[in-house]
């Protein structure tokens, strides 16, 4: 099989979000509990809308340029036009980026793809939210396709035949409400994952426009932890300090403090053979949100010497490819870092569009 400068099978692609700044970002504050003021002192930098496009698109830029650097071939979503920072499509249209249309679905799915689908070798996992999934044939060419919750590839840190989800999956917006719901980790262990349970983490959220604020439960592990395979083949798990787990109400503390969230998710990784590795600070937010690629080279935001360093020492230094400007405002003012805006995705989702809304059949 064919592949790519970055050891990714042909029959996949490398998709970077559309620019999507969605809602009003002032209107609400979410952040994990542990890092929360480093969160909000970004989240304060600036109230002025279109200083905080400049912002957000030089950030986005910066994560472009790194990966034209790395030699990564990718496309850049697009769809919701009337949501995407002004004025940067002809910007990078002039510079040679390549777009692709995407699927009409869920304006988040399009400035995340990581969380539209998820690829585990030959198994695509579709996001269970996204209404086109229930009209996807069970094989597309090579892929084995599933309707499944973790295609919200937030969910879900894997590497090679192990996946890591949380213990509580937060299926309903209406999280104040809910403690979770058991993970279903089912079909993931019937196709040969070995899947770890690790704990959930608490996020501490201001709604404006609910006029409501409280700890909600979060199954997006992506947040504060990363998953990573050394030179060696070995599993790794970064975990950010701080995060307690055990959501109990939006006004009552944790159950769980973060010492002993952090004790039960180093026994779970034990099972696996991950290392656990935390470092004693978080100085960017998101910072953990990295990624990965098949190649082992890594992608990730400057600005965190030590968690940098951390990484280094496990993919050589000439493996990690830091961006130019910290990725700092995606994180704690859109709530999404580098691994979210990042999907690797069937090559056939360039024709998804035409199957779902009953055109020339299933793409092949």
């Amino acid at each position: 099989m064919k592949r790519n400068q970055t050891n990714q099978p042909s029959s996949r692609m490398v998709v970077v979000g559309a620019p999507i700044f969605g809602n009003d970002p002032f209107e609400s504050f979410r952040a994990p509990v542990g890092q929360q003021d480093l969160h909000w002192k970004v989240w304060n930098e600036t109230r002025d809308h279109r200083e905080l496009g400049v912002r957000l698109g030089t950030e986005y830029y910066a994560v472009l340029l790194t990966l034209k650097q790395m030699g990564v071939r990718f496309e850049i979503a697009w769809a919701h036009e009337d949501k995407i920072l002004p004025g940067l499509k002809e910007k990078l249209a002039e510079e040679g980026f390549r777009f692709v249309a995407m699927p009409d679905v869920d304006y988040e799915a399009i400035a995340f793809p990581r969380d539209l689908a998820f690829c585990l070798g030959n198994l695509a996992l579709f996001n269970t939210d996204m209404k086109l999934t229930v009209r996807l044939p069970g094989r597309i060419g090579s892929h084995q396709v599933i309707s499944s919750p973790y295609g919200e590839g937030g969910r879900l840190l894997s590497r090679g035949r192990i996946g890591l989800v949380a213990d509580r999956l937060c299926l309903s917006q209406a999280a104040y409400k809910s403690t979770g719901e058991p993970p279903e980790t089912q079909d993931l262990e019937k196709l040969g994952i070995k899947v770890g349970l690790l704990p959930h983490h608490i996020m501490f959220e201001i709604d404006q426009r609910a006029d409501v604020q409280g700890f909600i439960p979060d199954d997006h592990l992506d947040r504060t932890k990363a998953l990573v395979e050394d030179r060696k083949g070995r599993l790794h798990l970064l975990a950010a300090p701080g995060n307690p787990s055990g959501f109990r109400h939006p006004w009552k503390d944790p159950a769980i403090g973060a010492d002993e969230a952090l004790e039960l998710c180093q026994r779970a990784c034990r099972t696996l053979g991950i290392e656990v590795h935390v470092p004693k600070a978080i100085s960017i937010p998101g910072v953990l949100n990295l990624h990965q690629f098949q190649d082992g080279r890594v992608i990730m935001t400057g600005g965190d010497g030590e968690v940098a360093a951390m990484v280094e020492s496990l993919v050589g230094r000439k493996n990690v490819y830091q961006t130019p400007v910290p990725i700092a405002l995606w994180p704690a003012q859109v709530h999404g870092g580098i691994r979210c805006l990042i999907g690797d995705l069937p090559i056939w989702i360039k024709r998804l569009s035409e199957y779902v809304k009953g055109g020339s059949g299933p793409p092949t």
